[in-house]
């Protein structure tokens, strides 16, 4: 990374056991991020680990991995991964670092930069 941009997240736990994977789809797939389909013969990362002595696992897609990777430094929540970078755009005042923004996945910037226009329009308004 670049230039820190940083989702600050406080996360005071993490699993007792963890493993996290690269795949190949062999069947239809959801992201656990995004919703949207990840479809056979694409990679995906799935994380499996047990969080409070409950198993459970994960599968994100390569494009919501490129936001976690560039933004989420400092921890993350399943689920959680567009709903923290909305805030963080509101906490930075839309400053997000073009490096940043370069780093990633083309279907994750275009995601992104929609995320800093919306802002940018409501503080306009």
């Amino acid at each position: 990374m670049s230039n820190c941009s940083c989702v600050s997240y406080d996360n005071d736990y993490g699993p007792s056991c963890f493993k996290a994977i690269t795949r190949k789809a062999r069947k239809i797939h959801k992201c656990n991020e995004c919703g949207e389909v990840i479809l056979p013969g694409c990679e995906y990362k799935y994380e499996s680990g047990v969080w409070d002595g409950t198993p459970d696992s994960y599968k994100t897609c390569l494009d919501c991995m490129s936001v976690r990777d560039e933004f989420f430094c400092e921890g993350w929540t399943y689920g959680d991964l567009w709903c923290g970078f909305d805030e963080h755009v509101s906490h930075v005042d839309g400053d997000i670092p073009e490096d940043n923004i370069n780093n990633l996945s083309p279907k994750a910037k275009g995601k992104v930069l929609g995320i800093i226009d919306d802002y940018w329009e409501d503080m306009e308004s």
